[in-house]
C-alpha cells in the first residue's frame, strides 16, 4: 500500500565527487505496509523551480524509529537539473513522498547470491544485502561493484563486514579489475555449476551484458529496472516495457525487479533518468 507524506530533510550528505547520500523522515500511516528492498520511492522537492513532476528514486535504506516516525536513505548522483536540485536541500526543506511502491526482491532467494551493481544502481543491492545477509553463510554473496574510477565505488566496506567476496571493477584500473565489472562476474560464474541467483541494477548496458551472461551459465537473473514514470503506481502508463511475448507490462507496478527471463531488457523503452 503506497501513501503520499510530505518528509523533512534530515540529512544530505556529500559523499565523493558528485555522490550524496539524502535521509527523509516522515511519519507513515497505519497502513504504510512493509518496505522490502528494491522497491522505491517517488519523491519530487516542495521548493520553488521543483520539476513539475517527481521522479524515481531507489531505496538505500529504510527504518522505523522508536518515535512512531520513519526514515529512508535516498543514494544518488548530481547529472540533471532534478539532482542538482536535490544536492541543495538542506534541514530547512521538505519533501513530497510517494511510499512505498512496486515490487522489491522476493524473500526467499537461491543462494550463492551474486550481486553486480554500478553508480547509482547499487541501493537496492546494498539494502537487500543489510536484510538478508544473515540468512547465508559467510562467502555465499557476492558483490560485483563497477565504476568509471575508484571514486564511483562504494560500500565495499561494508559488504565485506557482512561477509560478502568483493568484487571490484574500474575503468580506468584505479581500483580492482581494470575494465568492466562484468569481467569478474563471468569468472565466477564459470565455476558456478549454473547454480545461484543474480541481482543486478545500474547502468542499462551493464546489466544488459550481466543478463546474457545468466543466460549463458544457466543462473537466475533478476533485474532491477527503470524508466521514465510521472506516477510509480499505475496511472500514467509512462513506464510500460515489452515482456519476451510483446506484451507490455507497467514497470511501476509489475516491476521494477523483473526476471530477465520474463522481460525484454534490450528494450528501447529501458534505461536511466537524466
Amino acid at each position: 500500500m503506497h501513501n503520499q507524506y510530505t518528509a523533512n530533510v534530515t540529512r544530505n550528505a556529500r559523499l565523493t565527487g558528485a555522490y550524496y547520500v539524502m535521509t527523509l523522515e516522515y511519519k507513515p500511516s497505519a497502513d504504510h505496509g512493509e518496505v522490502v528492498p528494491g522497491q522505491f520511492v517517488m519523491m519530487r522537492p516542495c521548493v520553488s523551480g521543483a520539476p513539475l513532476l517527481p521522479r524515481p528514486m531507489s531505496i538505500l535504506d529504510w527504518r522505523a524509529k522508536d518515535d512512531g516516525t520513519a526514515q529512508v536513505d535516498i543514494f544518488y548522483k548530481v547529472h540533471g537539473t532534478g539532482t542538482d536540485l536535490m544536492s541543495t536541500l538542506t534541514m530547512e526543506n521538505k519533501v513530497d513522498l510517494l511510499t512505498p511502491l512496486g515490487n522489491g526482491f522476493p524473500e526467499h532467494i537461491e543462494g550463492p547470491v551474486y550481486l553486480v551493481g554500478g553508480g547509482v544502481g547499487i541501493p537496492p543491492l546494498v539494502n537487500w544485502a543489510r536484510e538478508r545477509h544473515s540468512d547465508y553463510a559467510s562467502g555465499a554473496i557476492h558483490y560485483f561493484v563497477g565504476g568509471r574510477t575508484k571514486d564511483d565505488i562504494f560500500y565495499d566496506r561494508e559488504m565485506e563486514r557482512l561477509g560478502a567476496q568483493v568484487h571490484i571493477a574500474t575503468n580506468d584500473g584505479s581500483r580492482g579489475y581494470a575494465g568492466f565489472v562484468t569481467l569478474p562476474f563471468e569468472e565466477i560464474l564459470k565455476t558456478s555449476g549454473g547454480v545461484g541467483t543474480v541481482l543486478t541494477c545500474g547502468p542499462m548496458a551493464m546489466m544488459q551484458a550481466v543478463s546474457r551472461l545468466s543466460d549463458q551459465y544457466g543462473v537466475t537473473c533478476l533485474a532491477s529496472l527503470e524508466a521514465y514514470m510521472a506516477c510509480g503506481f499505475g496511472v500514467c502508463l509512462g513506464c510500460v516495457v515489452p515482456n519476451k511475448a510483446g506484451e507490455f507490462i507497467r514497470l511501476c507496478v509489475d516491476g521494477p525487479v523483473m526476471d530477465t527471463s520474463y522481460v525484454d531488457i534490450h528494450s528501447k523503452y529501458l534505461g536511466a533518468l537524466g
